[in-house]
């Protein structure tokens, strides 16, 4: 496991992504060099377009804040994403 400081930029087949924990920490600039931007921090999954590049925020992987976890799966060559959630009664007790 390799650990990396916000915001990070990384190429996945091809595909340049910007991995960043508040979208605010970052220019427009750096989201259009990127095809697919993945972000955090309101905790709310989110899917939407600025510019060529897909934004994308999948949510709270421990329901921590608002109580459901949940993740996105994201197909890099159709861009569809598909969020998911983890039904309460396979939550972690």
């Amino acid at each position: 496991i390799e650990l990396f400081e916000s915001p990070h930029s990384v190429d996945v087949a091809g595909v340049r992504i910007l991995l960043v924990h508040d979208i605010g920490e970052v220019s427009d600039r750096s989201i259009a060099e990127h095809g697919v931007v993945i972000h955090g921090f309101t905790h709310q999954h989110q899917m939407k377009s600025a510019g060529d590049s897909l934004v994308l925020n999948p949510g709270e992987a421990c329901g921590w804040v608002y109580g459901t976890p949940s993740a996105a799966i994201l197909d890099l060559e159709s861009r569809r994403v598909e969020f998911i959630t983890l039904p309460p009664e396979e939550w972690p007790r």
